[in-house]
């Protein structure tokens, strides 16, 4: 049985991310692009359901970006998981 897990996006895979947000409306209605990759409502159905729970993004001045994604190890796509860096488990 897979697991919820929260996992940060390797440094060496994380090569873009883009938010498009408006700050007074959730962020499930929103969009976000890592590696490509789109998720959330502005995503359209490519990426709806594909096992991301949460995404948190911390951002020092002094530091490199770090990504750390909350995920169901099961659900999360083969796409996703490999592009992410993340750990999928396949049955």
């Amino acid at each position: 049985m897979g697991n919820i897990v929260t996992k940060q996006i390797p440094p060496e895979k994380l090569r873009d991310f883009q938010l498009k947000m408006v700050g007074d409306e959730k962020c499930a209605t929103q969009l976000i692009i890592i590696n490509g990759l789109k998720f959330g409502a502005g995503a359209g159905d490519e990426n709806k359901g594909k096992g991301i729970g949460k995404i948190d993004f911390v951002l020092d001045p002094y530091e490199k970006p770090q990504v750390f994604v909350q995920y169901h190890n099961r659900l999360i796509t083969k796409e996703v998981a490999e592009s992410l860096g993340l750990d999928k488990i396949d049955y």
